[in-house]
């Protein structure tokens, strides 16, 4: 079967299978029971052609399954010839697994051991968060699991980067949070210098001003930890860190003064 399904033609056959049994996690089951190999290599061999896991159920139903595939998916997707061209995977539902910190462990390992790899982590991990704060408890444990790489990993300045782009662009709420966990870790300027503070990219319709109103709220709401007494201990250590952030604000309040004169005079 799996040699006959190699031929694209024929394995176009598998994304209907695929479709009418990805909400039918018992019927997978009864079928590939004791042969989780088949299913997986089915899995990657229609991943080659068509997305059909749209959801990510019946990934998540595989790593139930075998917890390790999470490392072969990883292997297979950053094969040369598919890695700009491969479609991304919806990886919000792992958090839904009991295995979820081992699942996003292995991916994080798999991305900061190999250095040729480094540059597509952020772009790979964000895979697991875009979805995330559609359900509580996923959103939950991915904060809980983001607090706990924060503590352990602050002084990893390459990880911390990517953890905060992350937090900035799917879990802005909980963006102050972390970075005073972050700052009650590592009181190191060097550091907090390279961490993004507020979303990037963004855009506008009409006047750009409440654009980057939003820009200097966020800042402020960095800046009010080195204000708030018993935020942070020893505020005399973030003192650089304090002028960093208003250095941006007053970047951005430029911006908006220029955006008002150009609404002024309608351009």
């Amino acid at each position: 079967m799996l040699e006959r399904a190699e031929k694209v033609e024929e394995l176009r056959l598998f994304s209907h299978f695929f479709h009418d049994y990805r909400k039918k996690a018992e019927k997978l089951r009864a079928i590939f029971e004791g042969n989780t190999s088949i299913l997986k290599k089915l899995y990657l061999l229609q991943s080659e052609i068509d997305r059909f896991d749209y959801d990510g159920s019946i990934f998540r139903f595989i790593l139930d399954q075998d917890v390790q595939f999470m490392s072969e998916y990883l292997e297979w997707l950053e094969d040369t010839d598919r890695r700009f061209t491969s479609r991304d995977l919806n990886l919000s539902s792992v958090w839904k697994s009991e295995n979820y910190q081992n699942i996003i462990n292995q991916a994080l390992e798999f991305y900061t051991e190999k250095a040729e790899l480094k540059s597509l982590m952020h772009f790979r991990l964000r895979s697991f968060f875009e979805h995330v704060s559609k359900d509580p408890m996923s959103k939950e444990r991915a904060f809980q699991y983001l607090s706990q790489i924060i503590v352990e990993d602050a002084g990893n300045r390459e990880l911390m980067v990517d953890i905060f782009k992350i937090i900035a662009e799917h879990l802005p709420e909980e963006r102050v949070n972390h970075m005073r966990s972050f700052l009650s870790h590592n009181a190191s300027f060097d550091d907090f210098k390279y961490l993004p503070l507020e979303p990037s990219g963004g855009s506008w319709s009409g006047s750009a001003v409440p654009y980057f109103e939003r820009r200097i709220q966020a800042l402020e709401e960095i800046l009010s930890l080195f204000s708030r007494p018993g935020l942070l201990k020893s505020p005399s250590h973030y003192i650089q860190h304090k002028l960093h952030v208003q250095a941006q604000i007053s970047a951005h309040q430029d911006r908006i003064e220029q955006e008002r004169k150009r609404d002024f005079i309608g351009w």
